[in-house]
């Protein structure tokens, strides 16, 4: 199994995104359910940030999906790492509802990435499960 996270640039407007979340949230939790993706999604109110879990070829294959999702642009996927038990294993697609509090979480490590250092995702990751906890 593995783990991939990726952030992603919200084009979604800032007065549909409840509804439009909602929709993402419906859809992700069936679809993962069915391909046996576990994760967490968080959404700033700019930046998507979603980590998951599962058989590689699952991931592959679904994030080759969420690239061609037209709410989003910008899409950085960091390095995926090998795991030997979920984080995230009673979730299909945890998500807690907006957040501007993890956008913080969010930017540094993308920025990071960008600037072709090697980020930290401890504090992110270790965020995203705290709220998929509570």
């Amino acid at each position: 199994m593995i783990s991939k996270l990726y952030v992603s640039k919200s084009l979604i407007s800032p007065s549909d995104s409840d509804a439009v979340i909602a929709g993402i949230v419906v859809h992700a939790r069936e679809r993962n359910a069915t391909l046996g993706i576990t994760g967490a999604l968080v959404f700033t109110g700019t930046r998507f940030a979603q980590i998951l879990e599962g058989d590689s070829a699952a991931i592959h294959g679904l994030l080759d999906t969420i690239r061609l999702d037209s709410r989003h642009t910008d899409m950085f996927v960091f390095n995926e790492w090998a795991i030997e038990r979920r984080l995230f294993r009673n979730w299909s697609m945890v998500y807690t509802g907006l957040s501007h509090y993890i956008g913080r979480a969010v930017s540094k490590p993308l920025a990071e990435a960008q600037r072709g250092s090697k980020p930290d995702l401890t504090h992110l990751v270790r965020l995203m499960v705290q709220f998929a906890v509570h």
